[in-house]
């Protein structure tokens, strides 16, 4: 075991004060930045870095989500349609580098028939494991992408079982397979906040209430790393992406 030397102690606490000076948290009487507010002077950094970002509020959220260990690893899509698109792909690429993330992009043809002939969409994946991003989906079949990138993206494994057999080959008849569509929950978990947070739109018909305890630690995660941008992204998803799924009280 290493041992831990007095000069390796000074260079970490040299490190922590120089980000404290530049994140100018005040220093207590011994002239030393404290510990609690250096932490939450470095939180507040992260979150201004990502709501400077371009990109959709579901992508800043899983971005988050990932950078505070939440989620394992996280995805998002660029269209790059002119020299300003390029320009914030490079700063997003950045951005997520600074935040300590692994990140890889591909050029998509998934929406090939959609795309304009100037426009290039971009997969971006980003994570803390650069072993969990799948750069080559030549090397694994449909079955085996699906069951990988579930897992990397941190959805419960039995609601990645589920998204497979909804699609697989299966001996049983379709509506009897073991999934449940998420707009198929009852009610009052619709109108919870934790509904938006469940961002896989496939669940198992038996394990459904054990899944939703995963994007309830979602939703707590953001909850308490930035409370405004929890609020912000709540009226964003019942308002923009689930209002068809949710009943909007007035």
């Amino acid at each position: 075991m290493e041992k831990y030397s007095f000069e390796k102690a000074q260079k970490e606490a040299n490190i922590i004060k120089k980000n404290a000076l530049e994140l100018k948290v005040e220093k207590n009487e011994n002239g030393e930045p404290n510990r609690d507010d250096y932490e939450k002077a470095e939180k507040e950094k992260i979150n201004e870095s990502v709501e400077r970002m371009e990109c959709g509020i579901d992508e800043k959220m899983e971005i988050l989500l990932v950078v505070h260990d939440a989620k394992p690893a996280g995805d998002m899509e660029y269209v790059i349609s002119s020299k300003e698109d390029e320009n914030n792909f490079k700063k997003t690429i950045k951005t997520l580098g600074y935040l300590g993330l692994n990140v890889i992009s591909s050029e998509s043809d998934a929406h090939a028939d959609d795309a304009l002939q100037n426009e290039k969409i971009i997969n971006i994946s980003f994570s803390k494991n650069d072993e969990l991003l799948v750069d080559d989906i030549k090397t694994l079949n449909e079955e085996e992408y699906d069951i990988k990138n579930g897992k990397a993206f941190g959805f419960p494994e039995t609601a990645v079982v589920a998204y497979v057999n909804m699609y697989g080959k299966g001996e049983l008849p379709y509506e009897e397979r073991d999934f449940v569509w998420r707009r198929e929950l009852p009610d009052n978990i619709k109108e919870t906040d934790v509904y938006p947070y469940i961002t896989f739109g496939v669940l198992s018909k038996k394990h459904w209430q054990e899944e939703i305890k995963t994007a309830q630690h979602w939703k707590e995660t953001i909850e308490k790393v930035n409370p405004k941008f929890h609020e912000k992204y709540l009226k964003w998803a019942r308002e923009e992406w689930l209002h068809d799924e949710i009943k909007i009280k007035s």
